[in-house]
């Protein structure tokens, strides 16, 4: 099952699990402030997340068939969505599953069942995380390339002084 994505200024936020009440819950608490879709499986998840463009993945651990720790591994092995940020849900409450998924490169962690404002924050925090990202890998972008600019121009400017000093010490 899955929702076509909304194309507007809010944020886009896909919800992967196999629960139809905890898609139910957490569309009713984020719906007000982001644009949200869904998936019920792990591969509808991966399909969405490759075809649309999105700000956060909420993604339940425990799902059948590919699991969320699976979904997670080859999202962020993906060029094309390795910069999502995501977000496990999970009632696992295991620290080393907690570890396993952050080395899998998950953001965060939201314990089931799930607390309204602790999900509204943590959404929140972790959009801006992404956006502060996205704006200093634009900064640094736009100074690489004013530094070539300039390194461009002063190897110019060296050449023609190079040139002067040829014609200066041929003239003597």
């Amino acid at each position: 099952m899955e929702v076509a994505m909304k194309s507007n200024a809010r944020p886009n936020i896909l919800i992967v699990d196999d629960s139809l009440g905890n898609i139910e819950l957490l569309g009713n608490i984020l719906g007000a402030d982001y644009g949200v879709s869904f998936a019920s499986s792990g591969q509808e998840g991966l399909d969405l997340a490759s075809r649309y463009p999105l700000d956060l993945i909420l993604l339940d651990v425990v799902m059948p068939g590919i699991d969320g720790f699976e979904v997670g591994r080859q999202l962020k092995s993906d060029p094309t969505t390795r910069d999502i940020p995501v977000v496990f849900l999970t009632s696992l409450e295991s620290a080393v599953d907690e570890e396993f998924g952050l080395r899998l490169g998950a953001e965060d962690f939201i314990h089931k069942p799930v607390s309204p404002p602790v999900v509204l924050a943590r959404v929140r925090n972790h959009l801006q995380f992404a956006n502060a990202k996205r704006e200093l890998r634009r900064h640094n972008e736009h100074l690489e390339q004013l530094v070539a600019e300039r390194t461009k121009e002063l190897a110019q400017r060296n050449r023609q002084l190079l040139a002067a000093q040829t014609a200066t010490v041929t003239a003597f």
